[in-house]
């Protein structure tokens, strides 16, 4: 190939590129993050932070996420099986929301250690 046809298809495809990421920018809604306070009871949601604190009882594993944002957030484990998470781990918490004692929780359904 000329030297020139090998310019000329490489400027092209970088303005194509460029043409499509503008596009799909434009696409993207990212969602603005709620605070524990306005979750709904039985919601589903997502929370990724750092593990604060582990509490481990007979019948569940307590576990204070300290969140992207600066909300602490409780969260319950009900398992038999062990859990290999310790403090410092960084993890992503998907679970539905409880309301005990007036404080929100996280019943946890899968914890994805990060």
């Amino acid at each position: 190939m000329k030297e020139q046809t090998l310019f000329t298809t490489a400027v092209i495809c970088t303005i194509l590129g460029l043409v499509i990421l503008y596009l799909y920018a434009e696409e993207v809604n990212l969602a603005v993050l709620e605070s524990p306070e306005q979750w709904k009871e039985q919601q589903t949601v997502s929370i990724q932070g750092r593990v604060e604190k582990l509490h481990v009882s007979e019948k569940a594993i307590f576990v204070t996420i300290q969140g992207q944002r600066i909300d602490t957030v409780e969260a319950i484990v009900f398992t038999e099986k062990p859990i290999f998470l310790k403090e410092g781990d960084f993890v992503e918490i998907t679970g539905k929301v409880e309301e005990y004692k007036g404080a929100k929780e996280v019943i946890a359904d899968e914890i994805v250690i990060k």
